[in-house]
């Protein structure tokens, strides 16, 4: 459905926009905190999407682990690390509360997958590190029974049916007040580097695909808003965030504890409500706004949502690139306009090559590609945690020329859907 075009008068919209400013800190943090949303396939042994039901049971049933459940089925595990049903009933989130590095970050992470793993293997199912279901389409069957996943289904259409198939790898950064609008920029800009890097979906429906990249399956969620994925153009302050957002259908909203469809625009929606209402529905409009880097009021984070779920051997290689990135952004922000006056319209077309080809489409940026990278490596190093180390599957993707789908491609042309999962089957060993 269209947006009704109607636009959030401009006062309010700078009083959101303040509301936003000040859910972040007045200071730059001393030292980043980060946090982790890592979601991943999981399979029946032919491959095809399970239902990840039996698993939460599963693990709800550990110590120190507990059942959340909505309309009378299990929704996700509350745990040290949290485990949630995704939109697909085939895929697992796995939420890592705020750390103060990476290195705390893999050891929280990989504790919940041993548990995980050890379930899964217990219910004969398999967890796959890669951005897409390998077998089974975006169909509404896959699609979880959460009543507002139906809501989105029918505001959305087909297009939301491809949440239902993809995982991706999220990580959440502490930033400052004055870092919202540059940081957010360019962590959309980057979305071609991050993508050419992190590209792990190569074989979608028993088939190899003709794409790299999961963003394909993604690219009519509202295009003519850019609502997916990487920004047209960068953003001039808050308040044209605000505004932009604003202008984007409202798609469902919260009524008395339970969710209904919206017709209209959200600021249709802030036009009925009290104005002391329209701060906490602007919340709930913008998480559902998947762009590749966004502020996040409610936590005072920016999300960075570009990087598919990475092969297991490498599982934290996106989280490090991320947060090398934000660490570096005012270097590499310079270094790109330094590079390029005007990079956005380079970059829009560098995404759209990198999601089909990956690395291999590289040769055109190469010089770009690695400039940033080396910059990340700074970032990390200006921590001094010595975390640059877990860049080195990032440098080495750079070097060779090759995306993780480059490797899961080359399993499934030599052997087959087998050959495919047992490359991408997280085990124990690993």
């Amino acid at each position: 459905m269209p947006t009704s075009g109607a636009r959030l008068p401009r006062d309010l919209a700078g009083v959101l926009a303040e509301r936003l400013r000040l859910s972040f800190p007045r200071e730059r943090p001393s030292h980043r905190r980060i946090g982790r949303e890592a979601e991943y396939p999981v399979v029946v042994p032919s491959g095809e999407a399970a239902d990840i039901g039996p698993l939460l049971e599963r693990l709800a049933a550990l110590p120190g682990h507990s059942a959340k459940r909505d309309a009378g089925m299990i929704i996700g595990v509350a745990g040290p690390v949290d485990y949630l049903l995704e939109v697909g009933k085939g895929t697992i989130e796995l939420v890592s509360p705020a750390v103060d590095d990476l290195w705390v970050l893999r050891e929280v992470h990989e504790a919940a997958m041993v548990r995980l793993v050890r379930a899964a293997d217990a219910e004969g199912l398999g967890v796959l590190g890669c951005g897409i279901q390998p077998v089974t389409s975006a169909e509404a069957e896959l699609m979880s029974p959460k009543p507002r996943y139906q809501l989105l289904l029918e505001a959305m259409g087909r297009p939301w049916l491809g949440f239902a198939v993809t995982a991706s790898d999220q990580l959440h950064v502490d930033i400052a007040r004055d870092e919202i609008t540059p940081l957010t920029n360019l962590g959309n800009l980057l979305t071609p580097v991050v993508i050419a890097l992190c590209a792990n979906s190569g074989v979608y429906g028993g088939h190899a695909g003709d794409q790299c990249g999961r963003e394909s399956l993604l690219s009519d969620v509202y295009p003519e808003h850019n609502r997916f994925g990487m920004l047209n153009a960068p953003i001039d302050d808050e308040v044209a965030w605000v505004a932009r957002i604003a202008e984007m259908d409202c798609l469902i909203i919260p009524v008395e504890g339970d969710t209904y469809r919206f017709e209209g625009s959200f600021a249709d929606r802030a036009a009925q409500l009290p104005n002391d209402e329209v701060w906490a529905a602007f919340q709930h409009h913008e998480r559902y706004v998947w762009n590749a880097a966004r502020p996040r009021g409610a936590i005072g984070t920016l999300e960075l949502r570009a990087a598919c779920q990475q092969p297991w051997q490498s599982h934290d290689a996106a989280a490090a690139l991320n947060l090398g990135l934000v660490c570096a952004g005012e270097k590499i922000a310079h270094f790109l306009t330094e590079s390029l006056p005007d990079p956005w319209p380079h970059f829009l077309d560098w995404r759209r090559q990198v999601a089909r080809d990956g690395l291999v489409a590289k040769s055109a940026y190469s010089d770009i590609f690695h400039g940033v990278a080396s910059l990340a490596v700074e970032g990390l190093q200006s921590r001094g945690r010595g975390e640059e180390t877990l860049l080195a599957p990032i440098l080495e993707r750079l070097r060779v020329g090759r995306s993780p789908a480059a490797e899961g491609l080359a399993a499934f042309n030599s052997g087959g859907l087998p050959a495919y999962l047992d490359h991408y089957t997280v085990s124990l060993s690993c």
